[in-house]
């Protein structure tokens, strides 16, 4: 994965574990523990270094309003804190437009959505790719990963067991408009 800048289109990814039901939250935490998905979702969205993190401010506080290491951390929110104990830093930046969110991928190599269920909703026509983990089970959930999937293409990437809990680590790539189109019509012959 080298840039999100395709020719002079923007790319915006979204890292997102979800259960059975699309749950991704309960009462602002994840209700369940899976090391291989923390894992990887911190490498993926480390990178090499240069890679930014978007998340929304429900999203932040369940961090204890700690920005992620090695990652620039972006908090999309209304309102601004104005406690200074969670003051902007060098890799905490606070943005209430998310106009200048959509510059990002012109500043880093890549820029993920990392939730919660609003923010993914707001950047869904951006998306190009979604790293998406399944982990097999039922739990309750109050927040739901709620994108349409349906202009991706899949590609399981891996499946491990842990725990007893079947984990699918999925890689869904935005289908462009004219192969859309292409394949409608084979269909439609």
């Amino acid at each position: 994965i080298a840039s999100c800048l395709v020719g002079s289109e923007m790319c915006i990814r979204d890292s997102v574990c979800v259960s059975n039901n699309n749950g991704i939250g309960y009462q602002c935490s994840i209700p369940w523990h899976s090391k291989e998905d923390f894992r990887h979702f911190r490498t993926l969205t480390i990178g090499n270094g240069n890679n930014a993190i978007v998340m929304g401010s429900k999203t932040f506080a369940s961090l204890k309003f700690r920005p992620l290491p090695k990652r620039k951390n972006y908090v999309l929110t209304r309102r601004p804190p104005t406690t200074p104990s969670i003051e902007e830093r060098d890799d905490l930046k606070y943005e209430t437009q998310m106009e200048n969110i959509l510059l990002l991928p012109q500043i880093f190599d890549e820029v993920f959505i990392i939730g919660g269920q609003e923010i993914y909703k707001l950047f869904e026509p951006y998306y190009k790719k979604i790293y998406l983990t399944h982990i097999q089970l039922k739990s309750v959930c109050d927040t739901f990963f709620t994108v349409d999937l349906q202009r991706f293409e899949s590609k399981v990437s891996r499946t491990i067991v842990e725990n007893g809990k079947l984990l699918q680590f999925i890689e869904y790539t935005a289908v462009s408009y004219t192969h859309l189109r292409a394949h409608e019509t084979r269909g439609n012959l």
